[in-house]
């Protein structure tokens, strides 16, 4: 079963997804809470030096907008 992608975000969280997804992809520029929390609902991947979102997390940033 994949995670639901309008799982409750804190502010901060959001913020960070959405800085990732507008290309602030930097590991270790964002806070490691909002980062590790993102990786266990699986919307974003920590690969080394880059952060990748994942189709879920596009999903995600997409609903966000509409809110």
């Amino acid at each position: 079963m994949l995670p639901d992608p309008l799982v409750e975000l804190s502010a901060h969280e959001r913020r960070t997804l959405l800085r990732i997804s507008n290309g602030d992809a930097r590991s270790g520029t964002h806070d490691p809470s909002d980062i590790k929390r993102l990786q266990l609902l699986a919307l974003i991947e920590d690969e080394g030096p880059f952060i990748h979102i994942t189709a879920l997390g596009k999903q995600s940033v997409g609903l966000l907008g509409r809110l």
